[in-house]
């Protein structure tokens, strides 16, 4: 696995938990 993508990956998880976070 690449860095990039692992940071993607980061980057996608916290925008999620934040979606849970604001709902």
């Amino acid at each position: 696995m690449t860095k990039p993508q692992i940071r993607v990956l980061v980057v996608e998880d916290d925008t999620v938990d934040r979606m849970a976070c604001r709902r």
